[in-house]
């Protein structure tokens, strides 16, 4: 999908857009990095043997790659996918400001807008106030993305970002309140925000070499135990210049990235 950039951003599930070098390298271990997956196959059905293995040779040359994947991926910009519910004037301000980090200020501030808009009433405004998690450390001063076109589709992964209006820090809190719960949901346009983000600036739950190489596996046909799709978060805000695409769900692209994951 063009997204508009006149620039080659990286999506993990398309090696067609991967930097040159990380292809070489990943093709040139094709040997070590199958051996590795074959053996651990193997090391599962043996008793013990999984503790043994990471200091095995295979596991070894593996790490190599790794590393030296790192590298090449670490220059790279990496397609990012934001999912989130947004009132028209919050969609515009992402296209013009980019995105800002979650915070209780940052929260207050779009209470406050909708209830300036007449998208929420006072009292009802109030009440999401006073009872939020916008302070939590694990959402604090971040903002998240899925890596895969393909997590998108999964509708266990996105669909409550798309279902309720404010973010986490918000819906957490009203999902099951039956007054505020449905107005959240009633509220905004479900979006995408599609972002080019440097490669360093991700925090994830493995190194970024441990995800190419699976997906380098998986578009040879090969087996492999771990993941290719992943999720990030930065922890800097995401500058309009990073941002590629805002999509509601008014628009073509949006069920094109999403298929099924829309619900309400």
């Amino acid at each position: 999908m063009n997204y508009g950039a006149g620039e080659q951003i990286v999506d993990i599930e398309d090696p067609l857009t991967w930097p040159g070098a990380l292809c070489n390298v990943l093709t040139n271990s094709k040997d070590v990095l199958s051996d590795y997956e074959a053996r651990m196959r193997e090391v599962d059905r043996i008793p013990g043997e999984r503790f043994r293995f990471p200091k095995s040779e295979i596991a070894d040359g593996r790490r190599k790659v790794v590393e030296r994947a790192n590298v090449f991926v670490a220059a790279a910009r990496i397609l990012g996918f934001h999912c989130t519910r947004l009132l028209p004037y919050e969609a515009e301000s992402v296209r013009q400001e980019g995105l800002k980090l979650s915070s209780p200020e940052f929260l207050r501030d779009r209470i406050e807008r909708a209830v300036k808009e007449d998208h929420l009433p006072r009292a009802l405004a109030d009440a999401l106030l006073e009872k939020n998690q916008a302070d939590d450390p694990n959402r604090l001063g971040m903002v998240g993305f899925v890596n895969a076109r393909s997590l998108l589709k999964n509708v266990s992964c996105v669909h409550r970002f798309f279902e309720s209006w404010g973010g986490e820090g918000l819906y957490n809190s009203h999902e099951d309140d039956h007054i505020t719960g449905p107005v959240l949901k009633q509220i905004g346009e479900p979006h995408v925000v599609v972002a080019a983000l440097p490669a360093k600036a991700l925090h994830t739950g493995s190194e970024l070499g441990e995800y190419f190489i699976n997906a380098f596996l998986r578009s040879i046909g090969l087996r492999t135990k771990g993941y290719a799709e992943f999720e990030s978060y930065v922890t800097k805000p995401v500058s309009k210049e990073q941002i590629l695409a805002v999509i509601g769900s008014s628009d073509w692209r949006f069920t094109l990235l999403t298929g099924d994951a829309l619900c309400g």
